[in-house]
């Protein structure tokens, strides 16, 4: 593990004013933490070498006191402070007056905080405030550096049971010291598992899970609360600044041909800013773990003989290396040509370049899975919400009994005017059989039913369903080692699974996989807020006692009952969607075909434990599928095949 500086600057040295000042002058060093200084761990101590390179060491007693109060140390996710304490700072200079390196040993106690990933950040913290406050410098907490991610286990000393002989367990005030215990007492003794070295894919994997946590649809609907109705503002000034500026330019090109249709507008180009603005704030790490991602980025040069370098993923290098020949394009055409309509600018408009890569695709991927579309398909949201629009025409529904009979907006209610625009907008929408046929090219995953009927894909990913599940079938005998504390949990069969998965998934990256599915995004969740409008609580008769963590989710729960259609909640499919595109985004952005090291796919596995668990759940309660079956037989079935299969059991009971 080593520490890595972090500073507005970019540098790997920090200024820090110098604590023994008089009025009028000021004296300053540099605090230098290097990468690859050396941070130890034992159990729930951490010993960590900090090197210090400062001017006018003249008393190694003050810079002793000083350093020992220094610095705290906090956890990326937490904001309490870890007990620390100076062991050592050498060397002895009193009386020098000339720059020297001090070395200075800590020891944390990191007993206080959470298991799993942790990440320590190092903050300067002034010793003494008044002293410099008498010149008018405000002193502020900032963060210096930070580890990277390591795994912490309960600390030794929670576990000392009061008992008969002690009668009570170690204080606070006895601090590090584990000799302050009142003995005879009973010491629990125990094996932790054996954790991987921390590789530096765990950078990408963080930043997939912060993008795709930030396109959730709580964030959408805190930021549409925020827009259209004056909640609270969820940003900070820069963020902010960045979603006007996407909404500027959005609602600048996005026009409809229809009447009244002006609300439904600005619901449409508030999404896709929503989503465009999402990506491009949250699919980045950042100043804090900018660093660190930086490390896992792969320098490529542009064209041969061109000295200049982009930064980007391991597995988009390894792309780039198969297109040598060609240019990275900074500009896209449309700013070219909106350029030149403006004023006549040549900037961006170069023949040598005119053909290239595109560089932002390079450097930002949009990090996107059509997965989540499907789940939220088959969770029959986008069909109830079908039938509402066609009861909103006055198109009377197929029985004898109409469920959406009373379904009657009124036209002084907002709704009315979303659902006449979501209408008329119909359009330019994605049929079902779009969205089927690129579930089958990316996932070789179908949909069942009459609207895609008759469909010739042209190149299906039929091996996708096997290999994946094969995959997660491997993590559950991974995780049975990796809880068995007297086995070393072996990744090697992981890794072999997760580079047949990501070549597989590589195959299907074409044609239209750069824009369909950020475009179902964009019009699954404005389905979602239309369903979540607090108007069909009028019109459906929901169970107001069910904790759904989402709106939208007990609007389609009703109509799936009304309609006889599945049983399943839809809490399932939900999770479906969430945990199974954070899942593939990590194994299609990552070098798996570079692979060589069991470690890396070991961190894979654990870094993923609760979506990889909580999605083979939810897909045994959506399909009836167990994917954990420990006599290795893996199911290679259609979802949907086991969604029709479950539906027929239900009707059967039903009419028996």
């Amino acid at each position: 593990m080593s520490l890595i500086i972090k500073n507005a600057t970019g540098g790997y040295a920090l200024a820090m004013r110098d604590i023994r000042v008089t009025v009028g002058k000021v004296e300053s060093g540099d605090l230098v933490i290097k990468v690859g200084d050396k941070v130890y761990m034992t159990m729930d101590l951490v010993f960590l070498d900090i090197k210090d390179y400062d001017a006018y060491v003249d008393d190694y007693t003050t810079w002793n006191e000083f350093f020992n109060q220094a610095f705290t140390f906090q956890t990326d996710t937490d904001s309490r402070e870890l007990t620390a304490k100076l062991l050592k700072a050498s060397p002895n200079v009193a009386g020098a007056s000339d720059p020297v390196e001090l070395e200075l040993k800590y020891v944390l106690d990191i007993a206080d905080i959470d298991s799993g990933e942790q990440i320590v950040n190092v903050l300067s913290k002034y010793a003494y405030w008044e002293e410099i406050e008498v010149l008018g410098i405000r002193p502020s907490l900032e963060i210096l550096a930070s580890s990277n991610p390591f795994y912490v286990h309960q600390s030794i000393i929670d576990n000392f049971q009061p008992n008969i002989a002690n009668g009570s367990l170690a204080t606070e005030a006895e601090g590090l010291d584990r000799n302050n215990v009142s003995f005879p007492t009973y010491l629990p003794v125990g094996l932790q598992p054996v954790n991987p070295f921390i590789t530096k894919d765990t950078a990408l994997w963080t930043v997939i899970r912060n993008g795709t946590n930030a396109l959730s649809f709580r964030r959408y609907s805190e930021f549409m609360d925020f827009l259209f109705c004056g909640g609270p503002n969820p940003f900070s000034v820069a963020t902010e600044e960045t979603f006007r500026d996407k909404l500027k330019t959005i609602n600048a090109q996005r026009s409809l041909p229809f009447n009244s249709v002006d609300a439904y507008r600005a619901l449409k180009v508030a999404t896709e800013a929503f989503l465009m603005g999402s990506i491009q704030v949250f699919g980045v790490p950042d100043a804090s773990f900018q660093l660190q991602y930086n490390e896992y980025l792969k320098a490529v040069k542009r064209v041969t003989g061109n000295p200049e370098t982009e930064k980007i993923l391991p597995y988009l290098a390894l792309i780039r290396q198969k297109l040598p020949d060609l240019d990275f394009k900074s500009m896209p055409f449309e700013q070219t040509f909106l350029d030149y309509l403006d004023d006549g600018l040549r900037a961006g408009r170069e023949m040598e370049t005119c053909y290239g890569l595109i560089s932002s695709k390079l450097q930002f991927p949009c990090f996107i899975e059509l997965i989540w579309s499907y789940w939220h398909e088959e969770s029959m949201m986008v069909q109830g919400l079908g039938t509402i629009a066609r009861r909103f025409q006055n198109i009377r529904g197929e029985g004898a009994i109409d469920p959406l009979a009373n379904v009657e907006i009124g036209p002084l209610r907002p709704l009315n005017n979303l659902m006449w625009g979501y209408i008329q907008d119909e359009q330019h929408r994605l049929t079902v059989r779009r969205r089927a046929y690129e579930y089958d090219h990316h996932y070789g995953i179908t949909l069942q039913g009459t609207a895609v009927k008759g469909l010739r894909p042209a190149d299906s990913r039929s091996k996708f369903i096997e290999a994946f599940h094969t995959l997660l079938n491997l993590c559950i005998k991974f995780y049975h080692q990796y809880d068995d504390t007297t086995v070393v949990a072996d990744g090697f069969p992981i890794m072999n699974a997760l580079k047949e998965v990501h070549m597989i998934l590589s195959e299907g990256a074409h044609n239209q996989f750069g824009d369909l599915p950020s475009t179902a995004r964009i019009e699954m969740l404005m389905q979602q807020y239309i369903l979540a409008r607090p108007e069909f609580r009028e019109f459906l008769p929901t169970r107001q006692m069910v904790a759904y963590p989402e709106p939208w989710m007990d609007r389609v729960g009703v109509l799936n009952q009304m309609h006889n259609w599945t049983k399943t909640n839809v809490l399932h499919f939900r999770d479906l969607g969430i945990f199974g595109e954070q899942i593939v985004l990590s194994i299609r952005y990552g070098a798996w075909s570079d692979v060589i090291n069991r470690d890396q796919a070991a961190n894979w596995a654990i870094f993923w434990r609760p979506q990889i668990q909580n999605y083979m759940h939810a897909y045994r309660a959506v399909t009836g599928v167990d994917l954990t079956r420990e006599d290795g037989v893996i199911d290679a079935q259609q979802p949907s095949f086991h969604l029709i299969r479950r539906l027929t059991e239900q009707n059967i009971k039903i009419r028996v």
